[in-house]
């Protein structure tokens, strides 16, 4: 009797042992015999992965970074939220109806908070992102094979098939930006004397003035120039601009970016200051993200910050208005006058303009001119590929497959015009 007792008391012991190494206090099955590999290679995380309701949980800034997603945290409203190749997935904690895209998806476990770490639907994220997802249940294992290794959205530097110079003169003005109207026709917003102007038309080429859509003001908007323009959500036209105390380069002048709202693109309300008025920054171009949130390319200027200046940043917001400056630099020095478009896959074309007297390091290409540059993310760029010597503040408009009219104006003019050149790339 006493060995048949001690053989039951051993058992007990080691089912409850085993019992406390395979449930984490909040009831959860312990992830130490769930394995995960990313494309081929084994991952560890740390804390581990749990099961629960019998999906795999992860934690959140691991995975996405594992995945090469730029991972991001909204206290406000409690969602994590992690981008790769034009791709945005949104997981609100404790909701079961996350966004891709800004299309609202369903999942039946949500992501939660357990001891502190917030944990997210793996399967989920990675086929929102594009990646094959397969569980082999008699190894316990979760492979991962990204996008990237499938040969979708790669980075690919552009080649200039050819470029042509349109006769004449589109319009009197300088700093143009091209804005494709629901119609078809162009509207050209530039800057001229006095403030921001607009013109029309039916071809691209020949123009109508239409007036003053932003007249100059005083102290910070003393000049207003640099006009971007995008559609928003509710149909109306945002528009942001530099506004300056005076001429001058971004140190001497205290160039700062402005918005303003309109509901027919020619009315015009000012809405103030995008930045902190302590922030420096110039030329802005703005672009509609995929998931709906507004990603603002300018020319950032801090004399505290010497790595930041006379180059290329972002800043990113869900409203149009409050922006989130983003990490790094998109372009670095010497590259100024920022142009992007969306691309039909959902990556990026940007177009700048490069000063070699403004690298001061040497660290650009060294001939000054009008580059292009491919970017899978929007923040990420390929190496510059030279397009023209011609001109400076260029914009881009579509026209067919991969081409594309410029629009830029040349500083020696007089009076300063605006002019135009198609150009075609491949990729």
């Amino acid at each position: 009797m006493k060995k048949w007792m001690l053989i039951i008391l051993i058992t007990g012991i080691i089912l409850g042992l085993s019992l406390s190494l395979t449930l984490t206090p909040s009831g959860t099955f312990a992830s130490s015999a769930i394995k995960v590999e990313i494309d081929g290679a084994l991952y560890y995380f740390n804390p581990p992965p749990i099961i629960r309701d019998n999906r795999t949980l992860v934690p959140m800034r691991a995975l996405f970074e594992a995945l090469g997603a730029v991972v991001d945290w909204e206290p406000a409203t409690q969602t994590a939220v992690g981008s790769r190749g034009g791709v945005v997935v949104r997981i609100p904690i404790g909701s079961t109806a996350p966004t891709v895209n800004s299309k609202e998806k369903s999942i039946d476990v949500p992501a939660q908070i357990i001891e502190g770490r917030t944990y997210i639907p793996l399967r989920f994220v990675g086929e929102s992102l594009g990646d094959t997802v397969v569980w082999d249940s008699q190894a316990r294992c979760i492979a991962v094979i990204r996008a990237e290794k499938a040969g979708e959205k790669k980075l690919r530097a552009p080649v200039v098939k050819y470029v042509a110079e349109d006769t004449g003169t589109r319009v009197n003005g300088r700093i143009p930006f091209a804005l494709k109207l629901s119609d078809g026709r162009v509207r050209l917003y530039y800057a001229d004397e006095g403030g921001i102007y607009s013109a029309v038309s039916a071809d691209g080429l020949s123009f109508s003035t239409e007036g003053v859509r932003l007249a100059a003001g005083n102290g910070m908007e003393r000049l207003v120039a640099d006009p971007t323009v995008i559609r928003t959500a509710d149909g109306s036209y945002r528009m942001y601009y530099k506004g300056a105390e005076g001429g001058g380069p971004p140190s001497e002048a205290k160039h700062r970016t402005f918005s303003a709202i309109s509901r027919d693109g020619l009315n015009f309300t000012r809405e103030g200051l995008i930045f902190d008025r302590t922030v420096i920054t110039s030329v802005p171009d703005a672009i509609v993200l995929p998931d709906g949130r507004i990603r603002l390319y300018f020319v950032y200027f801090n004399q505290e910050e010497r790595q930041f200046n006379n180059c290329i940043r972002s800043a990113v917001s869900t409203d149009g208005v409050n922006f989130k400056m983003e990490p790094g630099t998109r372009l670095g020095p010497g590259f100024v006058d920022p142009a992007v478009i969306l691309l039909p896959d959902e990556t990026y074309l940007m177009l700048s303009k490069y000063y070699s007297e403004f690298d001061r390091g040497a660290t650009g290409p060294g001939r000054s001119g009008i580059y292009v540059f491919h970017s899978v993310d929007g923040l990420n760029f390929s190496e510059p590929v030279f397009v023209s010597d011609q001109g400076i503040d260029p914009c881009l408009l579509h026209l067919s497959e991969n081409k594309y009219r410029v629009y830029y104006w040349v500083l020696q003019d007089m009076p300063t015009a605006i002019k135009s050149f198609v150009v075609q790339f491949d990729f």
